[in-house]
């Protein structure tokens, strides 16, 4: 029971809500989002996260409530460190603990960042079990994705790091896997995201922080943007994981249909359906801030894939395969080929993409004076070492 309510804190739906309702005119129910945002708060009591939020949501301050509320946390609170007190000089350590832990849960119930997070790090001190610590831990990572920081996400996870390599049970470690794939997403480490997404697809065990059909949307992404086409039929297509949720809307059709067109080459599909992408990934908290580069990768690995059947291909019948005009293919292929992104060129007098077959022997030869370069300096940097 006490893992059960750890687990639900702090209330993470209520992080998405204020993310959404910051989007402004842009979220699709601005107004549906705000009551149920205030409707959480004035059900839990936060008055602390009332009060962060008012100002950004242009609620009116309801200062009845307000008073109201202050009343019963104080009374709350008094209870608290009253059994905290009685627990101290009448009971043993694991009450006195588990005292201790109530009190930073209310912190974090309420929305009192600093409060929960002072109260969950000195349990911590008083906590001997390794399971109690990582669940510790765990909440304290959460307070930082609820609060968007950084820090804390980033000193918590070590903590849990540390904690797990003295042992830990399978659940707590899948756990920490899926809650080190969502900093990668936040930090746009989308290969190691993809290896613990995938790691952890078959087993999703974080309700506390999304949906499973939210999990297997951020998985495919981040396979789309990692896998090879081999790889991506097998771990992806195929999945079942992947089939299960590919009715449930919009996420799971969305990441579902994705997959399909670009692993059948339906382009001009494809092209559509990461329009549609874009338009899902803007009410998302963990990736809206990647949409530019998630849109630009993808197409860069669909223009890679098309191209690399063919040695040449007029630029007319690739803009019809993607459904673009001309001009924006050869604008979008100019691009990425002067950064180094596409092994192709364009006869703009012909009017044809052709394709440049890298050289993997000359690359190896290169790479190889290279590192000869390399070493030959460290050599004479030692030599004049050993001289002096």
């Amino acid at each position: 029971m006490e893992d059960e309510v750890l687990y639900k804190l702090p209330l993470m739906p209520l992080a998405r809500h204020r993310f959404l309702i910051n989007l402004g005119a842009r979220c699709p129910d601005l107004e549906g989002h705000k009551a149920a945002l205030l409707k959480g708060i004035k059900d839990n009591d936060m008055v602390p996260y009332y009060e962060l939020l008012q100002p950004e949501a242009g609620w009116p301050r309801d200062e009845a409530w307000l008073s109201a509320a202050r009343s019963r946390n104080a009374e709350k609170v008094k209870n608290l460190e009253a059994a905290i007190a009685d627990a101290v000089q009448n009971l043993g350590e694991s009450e006195v603990r588990q005292a201790h832990l109530n009190l930073a849960e209310f912190w974090a119930q309420i929305g009192d960042k600093d409060a929960a997070e002072s109260a969950f790090k000195l349990t911590l001190e008083k906590t001997v079990g390794l399971g109690q610590k990582l669940d510790i831990a765990f909440c304290l990572t959460r307070l930082g994705f609820f609060f968007g920081d950084e820090t804390l996400v980033s000193h918590s996870l070590a903590q849990a790091h540390t904690l797990i390599e003295s042992g830990g049970d399978w659940d707590r470690r899948n756990r920490l896997r899926i809650y080190d794939a969502n900093r990668a997403l936040l930090a746009r480490d989308i290969p190691k995201a993809n290896e613990l997404f995938l790691a952890t697809i078959s087993s999703f065990n974080a309700d506390e922080m999304y949906s499973p059909s939210t999990n297997v949307f951020y998985t495919v992404i981040c396979a789309l943007l990692t896998l090879d086409r081999v790889e991506l039929s097998s771990r992806i297509i195929d999945s079942p994981e992947v089939a299960a949720v590919a009715n449930e809307r919009p996420l799971g059709a969305l990441a579902h249909l994705l997959a399909h067109t670009f692993y059948e080459g339906e382009y001009s599909q494809f092209m559509v359906t990461l329009a549609d992408l874009c338009d899902t990934l803007r009410l998302d908290q963990y990736l809206s801030q990647h949409i530019a580069w998630i849109a630009r990768e993808l197409r860069v690995r669909a223009y890679a894939q098309f191209l690399q059947s063919y040695r040449s291909v007029t630029l007319s019948s690739m803009a019809v395969a993607f459904g673009v005009t001309n001009e924006f293919l050869d604008s979008e292929l100019s691009h990425f080929i002067a950064l180094g992104r596409l092994p192709c060129r364009i006869d703009a007098v012909q009017g044809i993409v052709e394709t440049t077959r890298p050289d993997s022997k000359h690359a190896q030869y290169v790479s190889t004076l290279r590192q000869g370069d390399l070493l030959l300096n460290r050599i004479q940097k030692l030599s004049r070492v050993i001289h002096l």
